[in-house]
This record gives structure tokens, C-alpha cells and sequence, in this order.
């Protein structure tokens, strides 16, 4: 995944907002600045002390802007860092919240992004999971790449086959599954006696900050466990 941030982005960061929308819209407009930077960064993968590490750079104007209440009002340190945590934050849920407002290609990222995450939770023997939790989860991973969406269908029909198990052991390791925070149920599905009606459970991927402390168990250590790739048909 290319990490670097679009040229307009680094523009901003460096010359700031520019002084006649400032004047117009005062802090906002830095607020406004902020966020989208916070926005860009988050979908290159960068962590909030890279994107801050920027704004404090020397030739960052977007950081000095922030620096100053009003253009020319001093503002304390830590409420500085407070505003920096809460840009971030507010971008982290506006984007998370609004799928519908990436592009096609900023989807498939944060989709391989999400699936790159999970995947080092489920390659980890330490982790407190089954291996038809594991098999689940990997099965989603590699629908959530194939489909480069956020969303992508789970009928449980279709796991079952791809997977070998049974009804019950499918049906209840996708719920368990579901329960331990690995995939989320985004769109629950509609059930019909007719085929052509039925509507399969839309499911995700956590965020990957969400995953580093996923399933930490004390099961004991053993051999690594099975990294599953693409399930069998």
C-alpha cells in the first residue's frame, strides 16, 4: 500500500489554510484542515503520532495555524494536543461511519488494511480461538480482499460449503465469531422459504487498531497454528 500522503494534502499541511478563508471562517477553517489531513493519513495507514509528528514540523503553517486561536492568540500546549487527539478521533469515527463517502480505491484499502490485521490475529497460536473460528474468520478475510468492499455476504450455506463443516459447527462459529469482535454484522440478512428472496448477513472486518488485543487467551503454547488462505471449495 502506498503510505505517502497526496500532494493537495501536503500542501495543506505545509502552507495552511489559506489567510482569506481563515479570516472568513477563523478556527473552523483550521479545524476543517485538520481533519481532512487526519482523514488521508488514516487511509495510508499512518498512526496519529506520524500525523502529528508532521503538523509540528518547522515548515508546517497548518501547524502553526492550529497553534493560534483567532490568527494571533497564543494557545496552551495541552490544549494544543487535546485539539490534535480530538481531529483525530472525530476523523477516525466520520470515516468509519461513512463508507459511502470513499472512493473505490480508498474502500479497497482500508478493506486490505482491515484484512491484513485480522490475518496476523488468526496466524497467532496464542490467540484463544478454534480452528473453525479461525477457518470463519479467514474465509471472511478472503471475501473482504476479493470483493475490495467493506461489507461483503456470509450466507451460511455458502461458508459451509467452502469450509467442509457442518450446519451447526458453521452456524456457530460464525456467531461465535461475531461475538468475539473478529466480524461484525454491518446489514443482517432477510430470510424467505424462496431462494431468489433470501438476503445473506452483510459482515465486516474490525478496524485494525481494533485487532492487536483481540482473543489474548492463556491457552497453552503449541505448535503454530494454521494460517489459512484461500478456503477450499
Amino acid at each position: 500500500m502506498d503510505r505517502a500522503l497526496p500532494g493537495r494534502m501536503i500542501d495543506l499541511i505545509r502552507d495552511g489554510v489559506h489567510p482569506a478563508t481563515l479570516k472568513a471562517k477563523g478556527n473552523k477553517a483550521v479545524w476543517s484542515a485538520l481533519m481532512k489531513t487526519a482523514i488521508s493519513a488514516q487511509l495510508r495507514g499512518w498512526d496519529s503520532m506520524e500525523w502529528q509528528a508532521l503538523l509540528d514540523e518547522p515548515k508546517s503553517h497548518l501547524g502553526r495555524q492550529m497553534r493560534l486561536r483567532d490568527g494571533h492568540k497564543p494557545i496552551a500546549k495541552k490544549t494544543v494536543q487535546r485539539t490534535m487527539d480530538n481531529a483525530w478521533d472525530k476523523a477516525w469515527e466520520w470515516r468509519t461511519s461513512r463508507p459511502d463517502a470513499w472512493n473505490k480505491e480508498e474502500v479497497a484499502e482500508e478493506a486490505n488494511r482491515r484484512a491484513d490485521a485480522l490475518q496476523d490475529v488468526i496466524a497467532d497460536a496464542s490467540r484463544d480461538l478454534t480452528d473453525n473460528e479461525r477457518a470463519v474468520v479467514s474465509y471472511a478475510i478472503e471475501e473482504t480482499r476479493a470483493r475490495g468492499l467493506l461489507r461483503v455476504p456470509m450466507p451460511w450455506r455458502s461458508v459451509q460449503e467452502a469450509l467442509g463443516l457442518g450446519e451447526r459447527a458453521t452456524k456457530n462459529a460464525i456467531r461465535n465469531a461475531e461475538r468475539k469482535g473478529l466480524i461484525v454484522l454491518e446489514v443482517a440478512g432477510k430470510a424467505s422459504p424462496v431462494e431468489g428472496k433470501r438476503r445473506a448477513n452483510l459482515y465486516g472486518l474490525p478496524p485494525a487498531t481494533a485487532t492487536p488485543s483481540m482473543c489474548r487467551g492463556t491457552r497453552p503454547m503449541g505448535p503454530p497454528a494454521q494460517t489459512y488462505g484461500t478456503p477450499a471449495a
